[in-house]
């Protein structure tokens, strides 16, 4: 995981889109604590990722072909965050996350809505859409303690 971390921090486009969805796929298995050890020995603070992730969908705020996933795995992996460390909220509040996820509701296609490919023609929808992502982060974001 630690080495995963670092990639995100550094990577473009497929390795970067590629990192960010295999980090959420890994933190399923994790607690928070184990997460943030992971941060640590990867040098990374919490702070520095989150504001990679928002850069991310800064650079990407219509979808690309060449990166289809980026912007769905960003958000799971920043509902990820927010779900296992309230602290989080606060990061991505101050990065403007809540106008960026805004954005991407405005601008989800079709491409964003599937997982696997053939070609140019999606063949296997993901179980949950992009826009109820969305909702979910921006609920996290706006939910009362």
């Amino acid at each position: 995981m630690p080495t995963v971390l670092k990639v995100i921090m550094e990577a473009k486009e497929r390795l970067l889109e590629a990192s960010i969805g295999l980090t959420t796929e890994i933190c399923k298995f994790l607690d928070p604590d184990e997460f943030a050890e992971f941060l640590k020995k990867a040098g990374i603070k919490e702070t520095d990722l989150v504001v990679k992730l928002v850069q991310v969908l800064k650079e990407y705020r219509y979808p690309d072909i060449r990166v289809p996933g980026i912007r769905r795995f960003v958000i799971e992996q920043a509902i990820w965050m927010m779900r296992s460390n309230r602290n989080s909220i606060q990061l991505f509040e101050q990065s403007e996350m809540e106008r960026l996820l805004e954005a991407v509701a405005e601008t989800t296609s079709d491409l964003e809505c599937f997982h696997i490919f053939s070609g140019g023609v999606g063949l296997n929808r993901h179980s949950k859409t992009l826009s109820s992502l969305v909702e979910t982060a921006l609920h996290l974001m706006t939910a009362e303690d």
